[in-house]
C-alpha cells in the first residue's frame, strides 16, 4: 500500500472517512533504518513533512493518491494536520501517530501556469534571447503534451529527467512579456519532474522538505533537484549532479567559489569551516525552489541565494558580499574549458568528461576568463552578482548545445502554476 499526501509518502493507513469533499485519514508511521537513529531520522522527516503541509503558502492544493483507494485520489486543501511521537523506550522516537484532514477540490487537476519572462540585466549587450516560458512533464493527463498557451511563436524542447520525459515551451524573449501555459495532470503526475528541496534526515537518505520551514539538522544536507540537474549544499565544495538518459543515472562534478584578490577559492553554500550556515527557504513548490545561506569568504560575510526553476539546465546562484570584493565561480579540479559563443558570459568545458558531460559556467556580470584552469571572476562590487552552473549531459548523442543553455539563462523567468477551480 502506497499513500502520497503532497510530497508525503505513507505506508499504511488505520481509517479513513469522506463526508461530501472532505476527506479524513489517520496511521501510525514506523520509522524504518538499520538503527534507532536512522529509524528516528525516518520518522523526523514524515512528521515534518506532514505539518509542513498546513497553512504552506506555496501549495494551497496538494495532490492525494492512495493505491488501495483510487477514489479518492485528486487535489485537497489541507485543513488540519496532528501528529504525535509515541514513546518506545528509545532516546529519539522512532514511531509515530498522524491524522489528516483534507478538502477536495478536483478529481483531475487543470492548471494555469502565469509567467514572466524578461531578458536578465547583464554585461554583455545581449537584448534578446530564447527562454523557457513553460515546462510540464511528458505524462498528463492521457498521456499528451496537449497544453494551451497565449504565448506566440512558441517552440518546444523535450528533455528526458530522472522522473519522466518534460516537454519544455521555449520563446524568443526581447521585452518583458507575460503569458499562461495551460494543462491537466493527474494527481500522480504532479510532482513529476519538479523542484523539490531535500535533506538527509536519517544520515543517509534524502527526503522531501515540505513549506518553508527547515528540519531541525538539515543544514549541511540540503540537496535542490529538478530531475535533470541538481546541486547538494553541504558546506564543502558544491556537488552539481545532471540528469543522463544515456546511463539513466546522475553524473556529478565540484565546483567552488572564487572570492578576493588572487582569487582564492572558498566553498559554496556554508561556512568555511565545512558546516553549513542554517539555511532560509524562500519559495517551495514544483514550479520553483530559492535557498539562502550565509557563510564568510575572504574574510566578508556573503550572502548566496540559490534558485532553481522547472525545465532548466542550469542552476542559478546569487553572491552578495558584505563589502566589495571580486568574485566568481571555478571547477574544484583544474578542466580546460572555451569561452562560451558570448564570451564576457562564461566558459564551458572544451571536452566531454568520462561521463560524455560538459560543464558551463556562466555570470550576468563581465568576466574574466581562466581557460587553462576553468575559472571565471567578475570584477570587485559590493552589488549582488548572479552566476550559474550547468550541465551538457551526453554530448556525443544530444542535439542541444551551450549557447542554449546561455540563453535559457540570460532569460530570467518567474513562473507560477494554479488550480483552475471549477
Amino acid at each position: 500500500m502506497s499513500l502520497t499526501i503532497g510530497r508525503v509518502s505513507l505506508s499504511s493507513v488505520e481509517s479513513w472517512s469522506m463526508s461530501g469533499d472532505m476527506l479524513a485519514l489517520s496511521g501510525t508511521y514506523a520509522g524504518s533504518g538499520s538503527s534507532d537513529a536512522a529509524k528516528a531520522g525516518d520518522c523526523q522527516a514524515v512528521l515534518a513533512g506532514l505539518n509542513g503541509l498546513v497553512d504552506n503558502p506555496d501549495e494551497p492544493h496538494v495532490p492525494v493518491a492512495w493505491s488501495t483507494e483510487s477514489t479518492v485520489d485528486g487535489f485537497y486543501a489541507v485543513e488540519s494536520v496532528s501528529t504525535d511521537l509515541v514513546n518506545t523506550g528509545a532516546s529519539r522516537g522512532v514511531f509515530a501517530t498522524w491524522s489528516v484532514s483534507l478538502r477536495r477540490v478536483a478529481s483531475l487537476a487543470t492548471v494555469e501556469s502565469d509567467v514572466l519572462a524578461q531578458v536578465r540585466t547583464n554585461g554583455h549587450a545581449v537584448a534578446s534571447a530564447v527562454g523557457v516560458v513553460g515546462a510540464f512533464p511528458l505524462l498528463v493527463d492521457g498521456g499528451t503534451f496537449n497544453y494551451t498557451t497565449s504565448f506566440s511563436s512558441t517552440s518546444e524542447d523535450q528533455y528526458t529527467g530522472a522522473d519522466t520525459s518534460l516537454k519544455a515551451l521555449v520563446k524568443t524573449i526581447s521585452a518583458a512579456t507575460t503569458g499562461t501555459v495551460g494543462v491537466a495532470y493527474t494527481a500522480a503526475n504532479w510532482y513529476k519532474n519538479a523542484c523539490t528541496i531535500e535533506w538527509k534526515a536519517d544520515g543517509t537518505n534524502y527526503s522531501k522538505v515540505v513549506g518553508r520551514e527547515i528540519p531541525a539538522g538539515a543544514a549541511g544536507t540540503l540537496r535542490l533537484s529538478n530531475g535533470l540537474i541538481r546541486i547538494t549544499l553541504s558546506g564543502g565544495a558544491a556537488t552539481v549532479e545532471g540528469y543522463s538518459d544515456d546511463s539513466n543515472a546522475w553524473e556529478s562534478n565540484t565546483f567552488k567559489m572564487h572570492a578576493g584578490a588572487g582569487p582564492s577559492a572558498y566553498n559554496i553554500g556554508g561556512q568555511d569551516s565545512g558546516t553549513a550556515a542554517v539555511p532560509v527557504i524562500f519559495r517551495n513548490d514544483p514550479d520553483c525552489v530559492i535557498v539562502r545561506t550565509v557563510q564568510f569568504a575572504a574574510g566578508v560575510r556573503m550572502v548566496e541565494t540559490f534558485t532553481l526553476r522547472r525545465g532548466h539546465r542550469f542552476v542559478e546562484m546569487t553572491f552578495t558580499p558584505a563589502t566589495a570584493l571580486a568574485m566568481g565561480l571555478r571547477f574544484e579540479n583544474a578542466t580546460t574549458t572555451v569561452d562560451l559563443a558570448t564570451a564576457t558570459a562564461g566558459i564551458v568545458s572544451s571536452a566531454a568528461d568520462a561521463n560524455d558531460n560538459k560543464w558551463l559556467l556562466m555570470s550576468a556580470s563581465s568576466t574574466t576568463n581562466n581557460n587553462v584552469s576553468g575559472r571565471i571572476i567578475v570584477a570587485s562590487t559590493a552589488l549582488p552578482t548572479t552566476f550559474a552552473i550547468g550541465v551538457l549531459v551526453d554530448v556525443s548523442s544530444t542535439s542541444f548545445t551551450a549557447a542554449q543553455i546561455l540563453d535559457q539563462f540570460l532569460v530570467v523567468v518567474d513562473c507560477k502554476t494554479r488550480l483552475v477551480l471549477p
